[in-house]
């Protein structure tokens, strides 16, 4: 049985040696209160980080790639135009990369490794997570208008 650690005293270590952020504001961000079960907190705190990652890369996904398969993206794909899908494509390009760093450290990882990948993804979050802003608010109004489309049809 695993033995409880005080995740976020062990997080203190590292983020006084690697210069990481608050505990509290990567919470905020990444939801790292559950995590106190994690023996390897450089792992587990990297594989946090990915998960959110790989969230909105499939959201992403479903607005440059859509498929027959899935309506629903097809629909929402054609909210957007042909240059927001090349600047999307670009953010999904870099959120893939730090996708396929995070399985190489899935097979050979160390403290160093996981802080590097973190370290780095956390420069680039700011910016990423401004661009997704951008998107996931575009699919909201884009939904929204169309409810207002169809109630203003039932009144004509």
């Amino acid at each position: 049985m695993t033995e409880k650690i005080d995740f976020k005293a062990e997080y203190e270590k590292l983020r006084k040696k690697y210069n990481l952020p608050d505990f509290e504001v990567l919470n905020k961000e990444f939801e790292l209160v559950d995590m106190e079960k994690k023996e390897n907190v450089p792992r587990a705190l990297r594989r946090r980080l990915r998960e959110k990652l790989i969230f909105f890369c499939r959201i992403v996904e479903g607005i440059i790639y859509p498929t027959e398969r899935s309506p629903l993206a097809t629909y929402e794909s054609s909210f957007f135009d042909d240059f927001t899908k090349l600047q999307l494509s670009k953010i999904h390009r870099m959120m893939m990369v730090f996708d396929r760093k995070g399985l190489c450290l899935d097979v050979e990882d160390s403290e160093e490794k996981n802080m590097g990948y973190i370290l780095d993804l956390l420069k680039e979050w700011p910016g990423l997570k401004r661009e997704l802003l951008k998107t996931v608010v575009l699919m909201e109004r884009s939904w929204q208008n169309h409810i207002e489309e169809k109630a203003q049809g039932y009144f004509g």
